[in-house]
């Protein structure tokens, strides 16, 4: 790893954390907040090596889950932000990757909710009289809205990556 990437590296992860600081430090936007760690590692896998990417998702986790005061925003980043950003970029383009996508983002949420019904029963009592059909609809309007941010974060690296290219600055 060249001295630019492992400084870019750093970068992208001391802003990843202050993100997910600020997510769980403040009461509002949490998710929206903890996404733009995403968008950071996104752009940090475009833009240098898969190896840079990977190592600065393992630090921003192992510190998230260290440093920040609201640990479930470090397990959102563990599974939902960094490890699906992560998964996407490691996997090769192909038609199926789209299933297995799926199949990561479904078996992210079902642990989270084992994860937490085993931890906050009182919370997560109350989502046990649910009517089958509100889960499964759940599940299909979630598949929908990752699909819309699979969609986004593409959209964004590349305009991104366009403007920095348009600026003389070289990968």
């Amino acid at each position: 790893m060249s001295t630019k990437e492992i400084a870019l590296s750093g970068l992208i992860s001391a802003f990843s954390i202050l993100a997910l600081w600020l997510a769980s430090a403040l009461p509002g936007s949490r998710l929206a907040i903890a996404m733009c760690s995403a968008f950071a590692l996104e752009f940090l896998f475009a833009y240098t090596r898969r190896r840079c990417g990977i190592l600065a998702y393992l630090s921003v986790l192992c510190f998230s889950l260290f440093l920040l005061p609201g640990k479930m925003v470090g397990v959102l980043y563990a599974l939902y932000f960094g490890g699906y950003v992560t998964l996407r970029r490691v996997l090769p383009s192909r038609p199926w990757v789209w299933l297995l996508k799926g199949l990561y983002l479904n078996g992210v949420t079902l642990l989270l909710y084992g994860i937490a019904d085993v931890f906050f029963p009182d919370v997560f009592g109350r989502i046990r009289g649910i009517a089958l059909w509100q889960i499964f609809l759940f599940f299909c309007v979630l598949q929908v809205i990752w699909v819309i941010v699979d969609i986004f974060l593409s959209y964004v690296t590349r305009v991104l990556m366009g403007f920095l290219s348009e600026r003389g600055i070289k990968k």
